[in-house]
This record gives structure tokens, C-alpha cells and sequence, in this order.
């Protein structure tokens, strides 16, 4: 089986045979010029060599005749015209110079060297005769002149003429006969190998439009398709072989079949992370080879980046809603004390009225007062442990407070980062284009549950703020009432020890119960708000508890 000729060696072949006909063609056009102007310039020649040789004819002749004149006359006009044919008009020289310029053969060359040589013989025999003149040998001269070996010469130098004229006309004859058939050969010459030219010619145009002009108009509306993004509806409908149009079409369909594959790929993990499943991997060492590899990568980095941003946000969920159901016990814990505490004021309170009441009559009831005394500085004994413990209860809900508003600190953080991620997401989804809509939608959600995130924890911030400063007052009040009640246990000692002193101090001992009286009345007051502090902060660490299981159920829909 014969090997087909590609697009190449075909324009080669129908190149190289135009140039060379075209070549063959100028050359033979050349020729025929040349040869054209080689007989015009014989042509010329040979009227120029016969006129050359008949000015040295007629200036020989007029020599003659002159010299005659002058010797038959003796009129000095004749020897005038005589010499100014010598000198001035120069015939025979002007003759010999043209037929020198234009060269002579050796016959030629021998018939003017007897012209010559007979003319400067016959001007010998002319002086001669010029002296006879002068000497006034008129009929000598005359003689002389007219002898037969003046005659015999000037006969030679006709003869010689006519053998030159004869010569030159004969020579330039054949050359420019030569000349003109050289010519004639070459423009035939010329006219036969234009019409293989011409036809060389249309057969390159044909084969340049029909297999490569063609062929590149069909690449390249296929290409503009390429380049539009035409990728489904964009068909070469061109033959594949083992030419370089064939090759090139090979190239391109296989182009365009690996580029549907990477943008499908790449549509299939897009959809996947839009609907949550970050566990799709990409064939990158098959599909995406060479610089496609970079588009590999990059899903890779993303898909990576949004999964451990997830998984963070997911971890600092957990640990949030652990944080929140121990606040939220803390605070129960704390409301419990606070009623207790309550409780036990009231009591307080109630035994402090009862000692008023007996220091009014302490006068009949000193040892019922003694007594009562006794049982007030344990009961009091009791309170001032018991505000003791407050008081560290209060110390420890500040200090849980403190790391509650930490944690919160590092979730409004989280979903600081969460909402930068999602912007940029946003933004590679947006030079993504078409492809990249269903992911810009999940990085919108991750960015709004990343926004109610910050706004939860800025609100659970500025509650557990006020919880703070509510617990810094109220351990400031539990301080002032442990001091009051270590008073309030000095004064019992004191009254103990001089309990018979009660009627003459009954006085000052019934306006210090009623400022005992006051200060259980502020404290119960301090514990009461205490109470409805604890109960916000439950409230608050339930809505914050809410917005952790709101948080892990939009998590929960991500396959990570």
C-alpha cells in the first residue's frame, strides 16, 4: 500500500514545481529579451559599420576630387575643401573609429588596412601634386593625378570598400539571423512552459483551498467555539489521519473530550461540597495532567480547607455546648443557694426581733437573755459561716463567669475566621462563574450561620458581662454583710460576757439590734438579686445551649 502524501510534502511538491517552472518561464523570457536586444544592437551595428565604411569611401573620394580640382584650376578653394576634410571634417578617421569601437573580423580588418595603406599612397601622390601647383605645373599635376598608378589605387582602396562593406554586412547578417532565432526559440520556449506554469499554479490554489484553507476555516470556527466555552456543541467534522490537518483535528477533538471531562469532574465535587459531601475524591493523576494538575490542587486545597473549617466549627460546637449545660447547672446550683440564703435571712431576721423583743424586757428576763444570747451568737456563729461560703460561691461564679465570656470570646473568633473563609469562597465561586453557583450557595450559608454565630456570641457576651458586674456587686455586699455579721457575733460575745450589764446597756443593746435589723435587711435585699441574676444566667446559658444544637444540626447536614 502506497504511503499517502501529507498537507506538507504536497505544498512542497506544487511549490517547488511553480517556482521552477516560473523560474524556467522568467528564464526563458530573459533569454528572449536578451537575444532580442542582441539582434536590435547587430542591426545597429552592422548600419553603423556600413555607414562607417562609407564615410571612409566618400571622405577618399572627396579627396580625389578636391586634389583634381585643385590641380586643374589651381584655385585655392578646392585645396581649402581638401584640407578641411583632413582636418576638420575627418571622414576616414571618424570611420576608422567607429568601425574600431564596434571590432572588426580579420578580413574586415585586412580590407581597411588596404584601404589605409592605398589612401596614404594616393595622399603621397596628391602632395605631389600640390607642389606642381605651387610651381605652377598645372598640366603635370593634372597628369599626375590622373596616372594610371594614382588610378590603380584609388581602384584598390573602391575594391577595398567594397570587400569591407561586403564582410561586415555579411558577418552581422548572420549574427543577427542567429540572434533572432535564439530569440524566436526562447519566446516559444516561453509560451510552452507558461501554460504548464498557469495550470502548476490553479492546481496549488485548488489543493491550498480545498485541503488547508478549508480545513483551517473549520479549525478555526471550532476553536472560536473552544473559546467561548462552546464545549458540548462545538464538532469538528473533519477526518482524522496521518496527515498534519488530520493530526491537528486529533489534537483538537482530543482536547476538547479531555476538557469536558475535567469541567464534569469538576461540576461532580462542586455539587458534592454544595450538597455536603466532602468526601469525593478526583482521579487528579489521570484526568488532570500537566498544568491541569494546578485545577486539582486547588479543589483539593479548597475542599481541605472547607472541611477542617467545618470540623473546627463543629469541635468548638461540642465544646461550647458542654460550656453551656455547666453554666447552666452552675446557675441553677447558684439560684438554689441564693433561695437558701434567703431562707436563712428571714430566720435571721425573725431571731433578731425576738432579741429586740427580750431586750425590752431584759430587765425581768436577764436569765432567759443570757440564754437567748448564747443561742443568737451560735445561730450567728452559723450565718457568718454560711456568708463566708457565700461569698466563695460568689468569688467561683465570677471566676466560671470569666471563662464563660473566654469561650464565647474564642466562638465569636470561630466565626470570625468561618465568615473570612466563606468570603473567600465566595469569591473563587464568583471567578468560577456558572460552575462555581451551587458552591457560592453553601459558602453564603456557612458565611449567614457564621454571622448568627458572632451575633449569639456577642449577645451571650454582654449577658454574662452583666452577670459579672452582678456578681462582683453582690460578692461587694456579701463581703459587707460577713463583716456586719463578725460584728454582729463580737456584739453577742460582748453581751454574753456582760449580760448583767443588759439593763443599764439595754438601751444602746436595742438601737444596735435595730441596726443589725437594717443590715439583715440589705443583705437579704443583695441575696435576692443574687437569685434573679442566677435565674437570668440559666435563661441566658439555655438560649446559648439552643443555639449550639441549632449550630450542630446545620453541621450534621455536611459529610465530613
Amino acid at each position: 500500500m502506497k504511503k499517502r502524501w501529507n498537507q506538507s510534502t504536497k505544498l512542497a511538491f506544487f511549490s517547488i514545481g511553480s517556482i521552477l517552472l516560473l523560474l524556467l518561464t522568467a528564464f526563458a523570457g530573459v533569454v528572449n529579451k536578451v537575444q532580442s536586444k542582441k539582434a536590435t544592437e547587430l542591426i545597429k551595428e552592422q548600419f553603423e559599420l556600413t555607414v562607417a565604411a562609407g564615410d571612409y569611401s566618400d571622405g577618399s573620394v572627396t579627396l580625389s576630387k578636391t586634389s583634381r580640382a585643385y590641380a586643374a584650376t589651381g584655385d585655392k578653394a578646392y585645396l581649402d575643401a581638401y584640407n578641411k576634410e583632413l582636418t576638420v571634417d575627418k571622414n576616414r578617421e571618424n570611420a576608422v573609429e567607429v568601425m574600431h569601437k564596434y571590432g572588426l573580423s580579420e578580413s574586415e580588418e585586412a580590407a581597411l588596412k588596404g584601404m589605409s595603406d592605398a589612401s596614404t599612397y594616393l595622399a603621397g601622390l596628391e602632395a605631389q601634386s600640390f607642389t606642381m601647383v605651387e610651381q605652377g605645373d598645372l598640366k603635370g599635376a593634372l597628369d599626375l593625378l590622373y596616372s594610371q598608378d594614382y588610378q590603380e589605387k584609388e581602384q584598390a582602396v573602391s575594391d577595398d570598400y567594397d570587400t569591407l562593406y561586403d564582410e561586415v554586412a555579411e558577418r552581422t547578417q548572420g549574427e543577427s539571423h542567429a540572434a533572432e532565432q535564439m530569440a524566436a526559440l526562447t519566446q516559444f520556449l516561453s509560451l510552452f512552459l507558461l501554460i504548464p506554469t498557469i495550470i502548476f499554479v490553479l492546481i496549488t490554489v485548488f489543493f491550498v483551498r480545498t485541503e488547508l484553507m478549508k480545513p483551517l476555516l473549520a479549525i478555526k470556527n471550532c476553536m472560536l467555539g473552544l473559546s467561548q466555552g462552546e464545549l458540548m456543541n462545538t464538532h469538528l467534522a473533519l477526518p482524522v489521519d496521518e496527515t498534519e490537518v488530520g493530526s491537528t483535528v486529533k489534537a483538537i477533538k482530543d482536547m476538547n473530550a479531555h476538557l469536558k471531562s475535567v469541567i464534569a469532574d469538576i461540576v461532580s465535587r462542586l455539587g458534592n461540597m454544595a450538597a455536603g459531601n466532602f468526601r469525593d475524591e478526583a482521579a487528579c493523576p489521570k484526568m488532570y495532567k500537566g498544568d491541569y494538575s494546578a485545577i486539582c490542587d486547588s479543589l483539593k486545597t479548597i475542599q481541605s480547607m472547607l472541611k477542617g473549617t467545618l470540623q473546627e466549627i463543629d469541635n468548638a460546637s461540642k465544646e461550647v455546648n458542654a460550656s453551656a449545660k455547666e453554666v447552666s447547672h452552675g446557675s441553677d446550683v447558684l439560684s438554689q443557694g441564693a433561695a437558701e440564703q434567703a431562707s436563712s435571712l428571714e430566720e435571721l431576721s425573725a431571731t433578731i426581733q425576738a432579741v429586740s423583743d427580750q431586750v425590752r424586757n431584759n430587765a425581768d428576763n436577764a436569765e432567759n437573755a443570757a440564754l437567748l444570747s448564747k443561742t443568737t451568737e451560735t445561730e450567728l456563729e452559723s450565718s457568718s459561716t454560711q456568708m463566708n461560703a457565700l461569698n466563695d460561691s460568689m468569688s467561683e461564679m465570677n471566676h466560671t463567669a470569666q471563662e464563660i465570656s473566654n469561650i464565647i470570646h474564642t466562638i465569636d473568633d470561630i466565626a470570625f475566621q468561618t465568615n473570612v473563609l466563606a468570603l473567600n469562597a465566595a469569591v473563587e465561586a464568583a471567578r468560577a462563574g456558572e460552575f462555581g453557583r451551587g458552591f457560592a450557595v453553601v459558602a453564603d450559608e456557612v458565611r449567614n450561620l457564621a454571622g448568627k454565630s458572632a451575633e449569639a456570641a456577642k449577645n451571650t457576651t454582654a449577658l454574662i458581662e452583666n452577670t459579672v458586674r452582678s456578681i462582683e456587686t453582690g460578692s461587694q455586699m456579701t463581703e459587707e454583710a460577713t463583716k456586719s455579721l463578725a460584728q454582729i457575733v463580737k456584739r453577742s460575745q460582748e453581751m454574753h460576757e456582760k449580760i448583767t450589764e443588759i439593763a443599764s446597756l439595754s438601751q444602746s443593746q436595742s438601737k444596735s439590734v435595730e441596726e443589725i435589723a437594717q443590715g439583715l435587711e440589705q443583705v437579704s435585699a443583695v441575696v435576692q438579686h443574687n437569685s434573679a441574676t442566677a435565674e437570668e444566667s440559666a435563661a441566658s446559658s439555655a438560649k446559648l445551649f439552643d443555639q449550639v444544637q441549632n449550630m450542630e444540626e446545620l453541621l450534621a447536614k455536611f459529610k465530613l
